[in-house]
């Protein structure tokens, strides 16, 4: 495989004469990366009991191959949110290559929802975590006023007086 140039730095310290100094290197190997995009995803408004849809693609940042070892959500409202993916296609990826994670989020009461998606790899900075939001609100409703609506008695082939209805969304 190729091989990539990390930037670090070397702190050296000599006890004998308390002294410390720090030194800017260059690492240059094969390494192992996964880049979540988005890294985080908002799922907006959506009405309680339905359901928002997103997809995540995990990619294989690095020049060796990323092994996912899973892929989990946590936090308050983790329930609320779902991870649908399949393993095969995400097991394993070579380098540049990706896979696709959908996410769902079903609000069962009002409010903002959040959650953590979490994924344990192989990768140095494993595991990377991606910020799940989303909001529970109440669908429209709509009420109208007067109800009945009664109209006056009109003959055949006439126009009856105007009724005045009031529309209002209560939801």
């Amino acid at each position: 495989p190729s091989s990539t140039q990390i930037q670090g730095v070397v702190t050296l310290t000599n006890n004998s004469l308390n002294q410390t100094t720090q030194q800017q290197v260059a690492v240059t190997g094969p390494y192992v990366g996964a880049a979540p995009s988005p890294s985080s995803v908002g799922f907006g408004n959506i009405y309680l009991n339905n359901t928002g849809t997103a997809t995540l693609n995990i990619v294989s940042s690095g020049n060796l191959p990323l092994t996912i070892n899973s892929i989990t959500l946590s936090g308050s409202n983790a329930q609320d949110f779902a991870v649908n993916y399949y393993p095969g296609n995400c097991t394993q990826l070579a380098s540049e290559q990706s896979c696709s994670v959908n996410l769902t989020f079903t609000p069962t009461s009002l409010g903002t929802k959040t959650a953590t998606l979490i994924i344990v790899d192989n990768a140095l900075d494993s595991p990377q975590t991606v910020s799940l939001t989303g909001q529970g609100v109440l669908p429209p409703q709509i009420t109208i006023s007067p109800s009945p609506i009664i109209f006056p008695a009109t003959a055949v082939g006439s126009t009856s007086q105007p009724v005045i209805i009031t529309l209002t969304n209560t939801g």
